[in-house]
């Protein structure tokens, strides 16, 4: 297990618990492996036993270690997939807030530019038009679930925009919160750039989605495309059988 130690990253038991969870999250650490004892994990690492005990602890309490009495350490079992339905207009956080689930996002990219030529095509804008890109990373309840990139037209959010909030709280604050959307769902794999944001192994296979929400004039206010690690989301459509 490498292992290395930055003064600045915090306390040396969290930044172990980080990259214990990183080499899960990677599959180098499968559920159900064991961890070292304390004692043989504190020596090949050359820190304080207490590290590894704190260690261990904050993993455990988060559910993604487990004791087994007699027995050790190990991977505890997966956590049962988020399911989005694919009914409903809301954001990232409204979705994760209202399951009592801890949303979190940590800003990537933050671009203001003219659009493209794909973008001036979809948004129907002039080539001055000054556009917003957004990249974020998605986590629940501290673990890496999605990278999202989102475009806007600067203007539908308004100057006092803050990246670390919602986009559809901006949206709807400056009367633009989309009314319907489409959204296309792909398989696709992980490039390597994506994947170490995921914690995830590039080449792993993960979904896509391809989100365009319209306003009330059906112009579109925004295209997001995002990255979900297919082992935390399913994505459920409730269908009726018509007459």
């Amino acid at each position: 297990m490498g292992f290395s130690v930055t003064e600045s990253q915090g306390p040396i038991y969290r930044q172990l618990a980080e990259a214990i969870k990183s080499l899960i999250n990677r599959k180098d650490l499968l559920v159900g492996s064991a961890l070292p004892p304390e004692r043989d994990l504190a020596k090949r690492l050359n820190v304080g036993r207490i590290t590894v005990r704190n260690a261990y602890k904050e993993l455990i309490e988060a559910g993604i270690l487990e004791v087994r009495q007699g027995s050790g350490t190990f991977v505890a079992g997966a956590k049962p997939r988020i399911e989005q339905p694919l009914s409903g207009l809301t954001s990232f956080s409204e979705d994760m807030s209202a399951r009592g689930l801890l949303p979190e996002s940590r800003i990537i990219r933050r671009e203001e530019a003219v659009p493209t030529d794909y973008e001036m095509r979809l948004f129907e804008v002039l080539k001055d038009t000054v556009m917003l890109r957004l990249d974020r990373l998605r986590l629940v309840d501290g673990q890496p679930v999605a990278l999202e990139s989102a475009v806007v037209r600067h203007e539908m959010v308004g100057p006092e925009f803050d990246e670390t909030q919602s986009l559809y709280e901006a949206l709807t604050r400056n009367g633009n919160r989309p009314l319907h959307a489409t959204q296309r769902i792909s398989a696709a794999s992980l490039d390597a750039f994506v994947a170490e944001l995921l914690e995830a192994k590039a080449g792993e296979p993960c979904l896509q989605i391809n989100r365009t929400s319209f306003g009330a004039e059906k112009r579109v206010i925004e295209f997001t495309r995002s990255y979900y690690r297919s082992d935390s989301f399913e994505f459920v459509a409730e269908l009726t059988l018509e007459n």
